[in-house]
């Protein structure tokens, strides 16, 4: 699990990045990484991202919730986030 890589939930098919790692502040027995993600909404052409579907959680649970569909690298040779959508939801 890499910045910027794609992946798709298992049952709705919806598309999130990932967009960082963080971990808690202050004292905590156990400083689990968190995945940061934001879905990608098309709209047209155009992608967007809204701050209220930005979530997180650990690679584990992200991983049991959606399925790796694309490296930052594929979706770049690609271009254009519609065709970077069709892609993933092509592969269904």
């Amino acid at each position: 699990m890499r910045l910027f890589d794609l992946y798709k939930h298992k049952e709705s098919s919806k598309i999130i990045e990932i967009i960082g790692f963080a971990t808690p502040m202050g004292k905590f027995p156990h400083k689990t990484l968190k995945v940061v993600f934001q879905e990608i909404l098309l709209f047209g052409d155009k992608a967007r991202t809204l701050t209220h579907n930005m979530g997180y959680g650990t690679e584990k649970e992200i991983e049991e919730e959606y399925d790796f569909a694309m490296s930052h690298e594929d979706a770049y040779k690609i271009g254009e986030w519609k065709d970077i959508i069709e892609a993933i939801k092509g592969c269904d």
